[in-house]
């Protein structure tokens, strides 16, 4: 209700009490609803704000975007193909379609996917020509993200070149930090200031909704 309805509301009330003074303050707020047709509801009046969540019923594969494009170029290809790879193994699971999103594809299955079906997912993923091994991270559920930030790092490695989300990958692998954590996309790596010789490293993972491996 708007600050306008509330108060012209308000002036009705007082006018029906300044008419029918003797009455209590209860009946003259029933014969104002009534009026207006208001019925006050039994109980709570519960009302619903949540939204449904994704579908677990896909799989993301995090990629490099120049391989993300070259798959949608093919999406027919390789759902028939992945397919064919899932009934080899009597797999239940069958590949719908498949959607790009920023640095990931999203393949739609027609039930959740098993762990066993993420991996044949994934083999299949690194095996298109041109696609790294270690350019495709472990496909996952839809879940949710937290987003790490690590400062302090030298921007040029001993090298003397300067530090890559390749290299990140490689140290988070030696962690045992990161021994239970997934990538959720490629590690972001950026200077601290245009003059700096220090970077900042941004890393995305997926998590429970809480945040816990955070």
């Amino acid at each position: 209700m708007s600050y306008a309805q509330a108060s012209s509301q308000a002036a009705d009330i007082l006018k029906l009490k300044d008419a029918f003074p003797a009455l209590p303050n209860k009946k003259i707020v029933e014969i104002h609803n009534a009026a207006l047709n208001v019925t006050q509801p039994k109980g709570k009046n519960k009302r619903s704000f949540t939204t449904k969540g994704p579908s677990r019923k896909q799989a993301i594969i995090p990629l490099l975007d120049q391989h993300v494009k070259s798959i949608m170029n093919n999406a027919g290809l390789h759902i028939n193909s992945i397919n064919g790879l899932l009934k080899n193994v009597k797999s239940s699971l069958r590949a719908e379609f498949i959607r790009p999103m920023t640095e990931s594809i999203v393949i739609t299955t027609n039930n959740v996917p098993a762990s066993s079906d993420l991996s044949i997912m994934e083999k299949y993923i690194k095996s298109i020509e041109g696609i790294g091994s270690n350019e495709v991270a472990t496909p996952q559920l839809p879940q949710s993200k937290s987003y790490l930030k690590i400062t302090g790092i030298p921007y040029i490695q001993p090298s003397g070149i300067a530090i890559s989300s390749g290299n990140i990958i490689n140290y988070l692998k030696d962690s045992n930090l990161f021994e239970d954590i997934t990538l959720a996309a490629k590690p972001h790596v950026i200077k601290a200031s245009p003059k700096s010789d220090m970077a900042i490293i941004w890393i995305d993972i997926w998590d429970s909704q809480n945040g816990s491996k955070a």
